[in-house]
């Protein structure tokens, strides 16, 4: 989950789409035409507080994080109209970008204050149902993992950044390496060639999506495919930055790319196809999340600021079989 988000993730990330979006107005005759398939409206808004950013979506629950005038990011669970804070006691900086069918979230936090949203000093799980939280570390890292994905098995996927005190990640830095955490056990995601890599959502099929920089080409970030062992790089044609965000379990991928024009643009991606996906009269479109009704969640730019959406497909779309896009 890397922009990667305010995964894409940090105070940075953010400011580095707002800069970047109010270069240049572009929002072309096609993209326009695509976003006519969407029926955009607000996601909803924590009551009395500054910003709402959602990051994740199921067909019952949205989860992601609240800014609150002082600056304090708080993680919450959205059902309806109703939120709920959803984070450990006494943490004042937190997330939550993924949540499953049981009502199990996936996030991070940081114990004091100073740590951005969506990085990371730990992970954690919140169950909407009994309020029980679990803590994810990587073994051996002891302050530097972050959790970003979950899907319907309590399978957990995210990153950690090995001899770091927190990962932080922006739009050109990932964590160090990512993991899968199922079954109690953590398994290294990697990119081959890769310097830097985050997983960020998984599906009931196993299908990993995230991203990964070679500094090599000096590049990127990428978006990535992983299942079974095998790496597939997805990158929305021209683009020079691709992150993928989320997955629902008919394997269709959401997020955002960066044209070369400098402007944010949301995307799907399915079975080789991208179609890119723009909110009318938005400076910017960043989809943070995807469900299994092909609903979209994230964030659109104004002129001045940032504000989320919620995005219904205004026709039946096609569905595939939960396999590798």
């Amino acid at each position: 989950m890397a922009l990667a988000s305010w995964n894409g993730r940090t105070r940075v990330r953010r400011a580095a789409l707002i800069a970047t979006t109010l270069l240049v107005l572009c929002l072309c005759g096609v993209a326009a035409n695509l976003a006519t398939s969407y029926l955009f409206r607000s996601a909803g808004n924590y009551p009395k507080v500054y910003e709402t950013i959602p990051l994740g979506v199921s067909l019952a629950h949205t989860v992601g994080y609240f800014l609150q005038v002082s600056g304090k990011e708080s993680a919450y669970i959205q059902t309806g109209s109703n939120f709920v804070r959803a984070q450990p006691v006494g943490i004042t900086s937190a997330y939550l970008s993924g949540i499953n069918a049981s009502g199990i979230a996936v996030g991070g936090y940081c114990p004091n204050a100073v740590c951005d949203q969506l990085s990371g000093e730990h992970g954690y799980t919140y169950d909407i149902n009994t309020g029980a939280i679990t803590t994810i570390d990587f073994p051996g890292i002891i302050n530097a993992t972050t959790a970003y994905g979950i899907n319907d098995l309590g399978e957990v996927v995210g990153g950690y950044c090995p001899g770091s005190f927190t990962c932080a990640p922006n739009p050109t830095s990932p964590t160090a390496k990512g993991f899968l955490f199922a079954g109690g056990v953590f398994t290294t995601i990697r990119f081959p060639g890769s310097d830097a890599t985050q997983a960020s959502a998984i599906n009931n099929a196993g299908v990993i999506v995230g991203d990964y920089i070679a500094l090599v080409n000096l590049t990127g970030p990428h978006g990535f495919l992983y299942r079974n062992g095998v790496y597939k790089n997805i990158d929305f044609p021209g683009a020079n930055i691709t992150e993928p965000d989320a997955i629902n379990n008919a394997g269709v991928v959401a997020g955002y790319f960066q044209d070369k024009q400098l402007n944010i643009h949301g995307f799907t991606y399915q079975a080789g196809k991208f179609t890119q996906i723009d909110m009318p009269g938005a400076l910017g479109t960043a989809i943070r999340g995807i469900n299994d009704a092909n609903q979209l969640v994230g964030v659109w730019f104004p002129t001045f600021g940032v504000a989320n959406f919620r995005a219904i497909p205004a026709r039946s779309q096609p569905q595939l079989a939960a396999t590798e896009p």
